[in-house]
């Protein structure tokens, strides 16, 4: 199984946030002429904005929850609470806090099941570069690898993809796929954050679906 991470998972949100800020300040702190360096800092900021603007949504929802109204979050917000309902209300939520359809989420399904035929391959880099700088620290070539290799050991080649769908979770959309090994079915979930990142993957055998992260 793979390990459940960053976003997709609750209460971690802070961990992230803390790995990101010390990746980016040793990122400014390199004084070794890296080419690469000054566009990788840009990439790290980029994920810790979007991560905590996923912190301070999920602090709102809560809010909302708990009763808080929209006046008392535009005024802790220095905003309007029309603005801060339009920022935090929609297009994630209705007006009752419920999930509505993300728009973007048939664009992450191909690149889903794309994931699952390069790990078949023993292709690590094309699902590497879909992840998060965290995740990517995470899940190792050799953990992500050894774990694949682990599964078609148990129940041989990866033979075909069932119907996957795509739901949201949290600040993510997670796109579920069934995948029908030789002798052995199972279910794979990639957990997406809004800049279409991996934020999280797990492959679950299907008596552990309904127990499993996200």
């Amino acid at each position: 199984m793979f390990e459940p991470l960053s976003s997709a998972q609750g209460g971690s949100t802070a961990r992230d946030l803390l790995t990101l800020t010390h990746a980016l300040a040793e990122a400014v702190a390199d004084q070794n002429n890296d080419p690469a360096q000054p566009i990788r800092r840009v990439d790290i900021a980029l994920e810790l904005s979007t991560l905590a603007d996923d912190a301070l949504r999920e602090a709102v929802t809560a809010a909302r929850t708990a009763g808080t109204s929209w006046q008392a979050i535009g005024n802790v917000l220095g905003t309007s609470r029309q603005a801060a309902f339009q920022r935090f209300g929609t297009p994630d939520h209705d007006r009752d806090g419920a999930p509505m359809k993300i728009d973007h989420a048939s664009a992450l399904i191909p690149r889903a099941e794309a994931a699952y035929h390069h790990l078949e391959s023993g292709d690590y880099r094309p699902v590497a570069d879909q992840m998060t700088f965290v995740v990517q620290r995470l899940l190792t070539e050799k953990k992500v690898l050894g774990v694949w290799s682990k599964t078609t050991t148990q129940c041989g080649r990866l033979e075909s993809l069932g119907t996957s769908f795509a739901r949201p979770s949290g600040a993510t959309t997670v796109v579920e796929t069934p995948l029908s090994f030789e002798a052995g079915e199972y279910v794979g979930r990639i957990a997406y954050n809004r800049r279409g990142k991996i934020a999280g993957m797990v492959i679950l055998p299907p008596d552990a679906v309904a127990s499993g992260p996200f």
